[in-house]
């Protein structure tokens, strides 16, 4: 990312560590995530989709055109089920045409019960 020149990047954070900080309860109705193209680095790692799974009913992304078929399989793979695929143009819909800035996935989780374990 580039920033201001006297700007200095923030050290990384995991989503875990998020959880922790602001003492988010162990059931998540919903997680929205728009992170400017990381979400694919984000979603290559098992230990974000397994606490995901754990824990959050919905995830809503923002996506930027990199690979969202990456992000589509490692939802499906853990059982969730696709509610939203939007891309990041325009299209048409039964209401009419439609422009997004950002793509728009949207995933709801099909585990009975969520817990922090």
């Amino acid at each position: 990312l580039q920033g201001h020149k006297n700007s200095t990047p923030s050290a990384p954070i995991s989503i875990q560590e998020l959880f922790e900080i602001y003492e988010v309860p162990c059931e998540i109705d919903m997680v929205d995530i728009d992170i400017q193209t990381s979400e694919y680095v984000l979603f290559s790692s098992p230990a974000v989709i397994e606490l995901l799974t754990s824990r959050v009913r919905r995830v809503h992304i923002g996506t930027h055109g990199k690979n969202d078929t990456l992000i589509r399989d490692v939802f499906s793979t853990h059982g969730w089920t696709k509610t939203w695929d939007f891309p990041a143009k325009g299209f048409e819909t039964k209401l009419g045409p439609v422009q997004f800035g950002d793509g728009v996935l949207s995933f709801v989780n099909q585990k009975e019960k969520l817990s922090c374990e």
